[in-house]
This record gives structure tokens, C-alpha cells and sequence, in this order.
């Protein structure tokens, strides 16, 4: 006669189970979940050259970080002068919404300023996601972005804490 277990095992499924979709509704178990994906994507299209799929998920990945770090420039300039969390979210809403508003009557009027679309961050998404941006062009502009961002939020922040 076997022994009973001193743990209860459906219990300890439930704690795994809840553990588990604790850590994926979290940051970095997205962040995991979206680099699985990637990696078993690569795998699953190019099952011969595993070497150089995990170079290109390597290199797909950075991308992708280099492109969303003018998002969280932004974020940190409209962090600067909003008093919180929320505000800042708002803000940053108006910001692509009245402002697309605002550059697309100007660039109807005045096609020269097209230009403008550079204020936002983001703005060459559309070229690097179909892959018909340079990769020069597709890492210049996001670290531009984010280096004028980081550098008026770093000016407004040193001259509110005088």
C-alpha cells in the first residue's frame, strides 16, 4: 500500500498555476513571453540555421529596444512637470492625439513642414516594420529622439529643483 503524499499536489498547482500568471501579467514576464515568442518564431521559419535565427532574434530585439526608448523619453519629459502618474499618462495621450491633430492641418496647409512628424516619437515604425527603412535610418532617428527628449527633460528637471 503506497503512502499518501504529505503535500497536497492540487494545491501545489494551483500556487504554480497563480505564480505563473502572476509573473506574465508583470513587465518582465511580457518582455519574457514576447522574447519566447520571437525565439520559437525564428525557430519555427528558419529551422535550419538556428546560429544565425538566434543572431537575427538578437538583433530584432535590439531594435525593438533602441525603438521604444524615445517612448520612454517622452514619458520622462512629460514626468518632469506633471504631478503624477496619471496626469502624465493623460498628457502623453493629448500629446499624440492633439498634436497629430495639430502637424496634419499644418502639413495640409504647408506640405513643407512634414518635418514636424519627427516631434513624435515613433514616427518611422511604419518603414521599419514593412523592413523598407535602412537600419542606419531605423536606429538614428529613435536615438536622436531620445537623446533631445532626455536632454529637455534633464533642462527643465535641473531648473525646477533650483
Amino acid at each position: 500500500m503506497a503512502t499518501p503524499l504529505p503535500i497536497n499536489v492540487g494545491r501545489l498547482t494551483q500556487i504554480a498555476g497563480f505564480d505563473l500568471v502572476r509573473m506574465f501579467l508583470t513587465k518582465r514576464g511580457l518582455i519574457a513571453l514576447a522574447a519566447f515568442a520571437l525565439v520559437w518564431l525564428i525557430i519555427l521559419r528558419y529551422p535550419i540555421g538556428l546560429v544565425g535565427g538566434v543572431g537575427r532574434a538578437l538583433s530584432i530585439f535590439l531594435i525593438l529596444i533602441v525603438t521604444f526608448t524615445p517612448f520612454v523619453a517622452l514619458m520622462t519629459l512629460i514626468n518632469t512637470f506633471a504631478r503624477s502618474s496619471r496626469l502624465s499618462i493623460v498628457l502623453a495621450i493629448l500629446y499624440f492625439t492633439a498634436g497629430g491633430i495639430v502637424v496634419g492641418l499644418l502639413q495640409w496647409q504647408i506640405p513643407v513642414l512634414s518635418v514636424l512628424d519627427y516631434l513624435f516619437p515613433g514616427v518611422q515604425i511604419e518603414q521599419l516594420a514593412g523592413q523598407n527603412l535602412p537600419l542606419l535610418s531605423a536606429l538614428v532617428i529613435p536615438l536622436v529622439q531620445t537623446a533631445v527628449l532626455l536632454a529637455v527633460a534633464q533642462r527643465i528637471f535641473a531648473r525646477s529643483s533650483l
